[in-house]
């Protein structure tokens, strides 16, 4: 299990209520042997992108590449900063 808190651009600012307050939030990815899990700040998971490294064919196993499934958790953990930037707006 290894976690990757070095990606500083996926911790964000944005509204954790609508009340007006800002707080941040940070979303963390965490990479098992066949799968990245995102975390919020309080650990709870958030999504699972799960690949397949020995697939032949993305295509024909349905399951992810190892890349894919990472370039896919990392967009999902900026989510944070794109509510922010149009509640901010």
């Amino acid at each position: 299990m290894r976690l990757h808190p070095h990606h500083a651009s996926l911790i964000g600012s944005g509204p954790r209520s609508m009340s007006g307050s800002l707080a941040m939030l940070a979303w963390s990815i965490e990479e098992l042997d066949e799968c990245f899990i995102v975390r919020d700040a309080d650990g709870q998971a958030l999504g699972y992108f799960c690949f397949d490294e020995e697939q032949q064919s993305p295509a024909i196993d349905r399951r992810l590449t190892r890349d894919d499934a990472r370039r896919m958790a990392m967009n999902f953990a900026k989510l944070p900063d794109l509510a922010a930037s149009r509640w901010l707006a």
